[in-house]
């Protein structure tokens, strides 16, 4: 039987196309009934080749054509997604073979996967999410991947909610910590001139938070570990990681080393999936009991934001264009989104981002939220795009590419 069948996808980073391609055998969608298999297990490079029944039980990404043969049967069950480049690859069906998709599952196209992928090696991941809605599109999203400087975000929310707790014992701008001037402490011990290599300076809570998150200053990451821990860093870090694990529901994230010390070779080290780092940024945005309003719009203040960060505006323009906008729209949209975000990174080998973005719809009168972020872990290939943004801005904008373009629509 020759089935049509229509795939909506992104082609060249977010221009979207129809596909119309004929499979010779049943494609079926079907309502929840999945083949007794095997998982599947897909390769980490060339064809995909399927000769006996296997179920999708987790999103994957094919790193090129996906053929099933000999009479198998491939079943992506409910919430799985299989992620094919169908600008470059094909999926070949048998005509005694089989391609069953539960509702719920998904094949489709999403250019962030192939980017990743092909461009890296090493573990890879990605992760955007509507706030208080569904996951849109995740990929070893449970993966507890290095975060580097990307952590630090548990950090300012721990001190945040502090300050926000005992307004008459800790301030902003009166509160001070002892940081070192330059090189870390990386023992245990509290920061003085005899622990810190080139001597101490004395910096406000404000002044280490905006310092932490915005140029990423590790020695006041330290000193801020050290202050909530009452003079023991490793203290302060298990305090923070309380607040990860009671207060936000994070399950597999730990703070367990200092800053500009030893690194992903710090035994054990730091930790964080994408899922744990998106819930962080959503439970901010919408829950008072872990952050309330007011104190909300400082934490947001103190991070790269829209005001000192905009790195999705060639999405914006480019999204803007194809849909022919007016300049003057496209500028009120541009202002109107607001956005948080913490990356990180250790040279090409270790690279992340986490945030919040909200976008404004239908010409400015409601407003959409998501969290997202994405890793390189442990890679010594990197070859990933940098459009004048960096890599890491320019791979997080082209993950919300599609979400910015569907704002750009109501407009």
């Amino acid at each position: 039987m020759i089935i049509s069948f229509f795939v909506r996808l992104k082609r060249d980073f977010g221009k979207l196309i129809c596909l119309i391609f004929f499979i010779v055998s049943p494609f079926l969608v079907s309502p929840g009934i999945a083949i007794a298999a095997s998982e599947c297990t897909v390769p980490d490079s060339g064809n995909w080749v399927i000769d006996s029944d296997c179920d999708l039980v987790q999103n994957e990404i094919a790193p090129q054509n996906v053929v099933v043969r000999d009479g198998a049967t491939l079943a992506v069950l409910n919430g799985r997604s299989l992620n094919i480049d169908f600008s470059n690859f094909r999926l070949q069906v048998a005509s005694d073979s089989r391609v069953l998709i539960e509702n719920g599952g998904r094949i489709h196209t999403f250019q962030v996967g192939h980017l990743l992928i092909n461009n890296t090696d090493g573990e890879v991941g990605y992760y955007l999410k509507r706030v208080s809605g569904p996951v849109l599109e995740a990929y070893h999203e449970n993966f507890p991947f290095y975060p580097a400087s990307t952590i630090k975000v548990l950090q300012h929310l721990h001190a945040m909610r502090a300050v926000e707790a005992d307004p008459d014992n800790l301030n902003l701008d009166t509160t001070t910590l002892t940081v070192c001037s330059e090189e870390s402490n990386c023992s245990n011990s509290a920061n003085s001139n005899s622990t810190c290599p080139i001597g101490t300076i004395t910096e406000t809570l404000r002044q280490a938070l905006r310092n932490m998150m915005i140029p990423s200053n590790n020695q006041s990451t330290n000193a801020i570990q050290e202050f909530f821990g009452n003079g023991t860093p490793s203290v302060g870090r298990a305090a923070m990681n309380q607040t990860a694990n009671n207060v936000v529901g994070m399950t597999n994230t730990a703070l367990e080393h200092k800053f500009a010390c030893d690194g992903p070779n710090s035994n054990p080290p730091n930790k964080s999936p994408l899922a744990d780092l998106g819930l962080l940024y959503e439970q901010v945005a919408t829950n008072p009991d872990v952050i309330q309003a007011a104190t909300r719009t400082i934490f947001y203040q103190l991070m790269r934001n829209e005001s000192n960060d905009r790195f999705v505006d060639p999405i914006i323009t480019q999204e803007a264009s194809n849909l022919s906008l007016s300049s003057t729209n496209t500028q009120t949209f541009r202002n109107q989104v607001r956005m948080a975000h913490k990356a990180g990174n250790i040279s090409s080998n270790y690279q992340s981002i986490g945030g919040w973005i909200e976008l404004p719809i239908n010409g400015g009168t409601d407003t959409r939220e998501y969290v997202y972020g994405f890793f390189v872990d442990n890679t010594s290939t990197n070859t990933l795009p940098n459009n004048g943004n960096g890599v890491i801005d320019t791979v997080a904008g082209e993950l919300l590419r599609d979400v910015i373009r569907s704002a750009l629509e109501t407009w």
